[in-house]
């Protein structure tokens, strides 16, 4: 029995859900922005994880391989035919087990004493960040895309392959005095962790989820605890708190529309009601009794006021009664009667009968 404020309420809500929608779009781009971070450091990771096991790998064969094999003669004098041929024989029965696609050994100086690759035995190799910290006593990996640079042993390769350089100490030496290099196809590592790899990324897309689930959670609830408190300031801004019929500031708004000066003024009766008593009952069972009195009023004028009416309290003991529309004047008459008659039977207030007048 009210009239809508300037501003109705579902403007107001819609408004307030697109500002909730808009922080939950922000809310997922950032996540997503985070997410692609934290995949960016775990691939690197990963990648680090890759190379350090295919250096472990490369360093087990090396010492399998090579180990017993060469002295340090060898490795300071070049290596005769029969190591050759033994190096040979011992690569190719771990090639079933590792797939080794090159192998070599090059000396501190950078000549390369034995190879997979005959054309390279002699040749003296640039010095690579790879065999320098190798050569320092640290296995080094990293990812070849080109297999062609490795040799010609790669040419049919198409995958990505692992050179892997590990420091070598011959028999018989104290420290490494060459560096073994051997290259891998990258599978022989990267299919050894894949599981751990696809774990971690579900990991943290599952994380993600739950993560922005319950920011949206907390943010829905946030929302409407706010929305709550809105509409609460804003009823009381516009009703009154005893009665929770509406105030002056109502009644203004709802008086404006109907009796302004535009086209859409439709016009209507204004009856303004003074209680005649109420004065007495305050004063006698004091203001407590007076509110529950004002209330019981406020509830007998809802039950009698025409269907459509606005009825509001304007302070004290004055009420107002707002019939919208163009109303014959017999018919506010017989309105205002009806009001009056309201207050013909007695108010019980704490099981004693008030009567009172308007």
């Amino acid at each position: 029995m009210s009239m809508a404020p300037t501003m109705s309420r579902a403007s107001q809500r819609n408004s307030r859900g697109g500002l909730l929608g808009r922080f939950a779009l922000l809310t997922l781009v950032v996540l997503i922005v985070v997410g692609i971070v934290f995949a960016m450091l775990l691939t690197k990771t990963i990648r680090r994880g890759e190379l350090q096991q295919a250096a472990q790998v490369a360093a087990v064969l090396s010492d399998a391989t090579m180990g017993d094999v060469l002295a340090g003669d060898d490795v300071r004098d070049g290596l005769s035919k029969t190591s050759i041929v033994e190096l040979n024989m011992r690569l190719a029965r771990a090639q079933g087990r590792a797939s080794i696609v090159a192998a070599s050994v090059i000396r501190a100086d950078g000549v390369v004493v034995y190879s997979t690759d005959t054309s390279q035995i002699g040749t003296t190799k640039a010095p690579t960040t790879g065999f320098s910290t190798a050569l320092s006593g640290v296995p080094h990996g990293e990812f070849i895309a080109d297999p062609a640079a490795v040799g010609k042993q790669a040419h049919d390769r198409s995958s990505t392959l692992v050179q892997t350089d590990v420091p070598f100490t011959p028999r018989g030496a104290k420290a490494p005095s060459a560096v073994v290099e051997i290259c891998l196809p990258s599978e022989i590592v990267t299919s050894r962790i894949e599981s751990q790899r696809r774990w971690t990324y579900g990991i943290l897309f599952l994380g993600l989820t739950v993560l922005f689930t319950l920011l949206l959670a907390v943010l829905w609830v946030a929302a409407r605890r706010l929305r709550r408190d809105a509409d609460r300031h804003e009823f009381m801004a516009s009703h009154d708190s005893l009665t929770g019929l509406p105030n002056r500031v109502h009644l203004a708004t709802a008086t404006e529309q109907l009796f302004g000066d535009d086209d859409s003024s439709s016009g209507g009766v204004l009856m303004l009601l003074d209680l005649d008593g109420f004065k007495d009952v305050n004063d006698s069972l004091g203001h407590s009794a007076g509110d529950d009195l004002l209330v019981d009023v406020a509830e007998r004028l809802a039950e009698f006021a025409p269907t459509g009416s606005t009825i509001a309290r304007l302070g004290g003991d004055e009420f107002a009664v707002v019939l919208p529309g163009a109303i014959p004047v017999q018919r506010a008459r017989a309105a205002a009667r009806r009001l009056l008659v309201a207050f013909d039977r007695p108010f019980e207030v704490r099981d004693i009968s008030v009567s009172i007048d308007a």
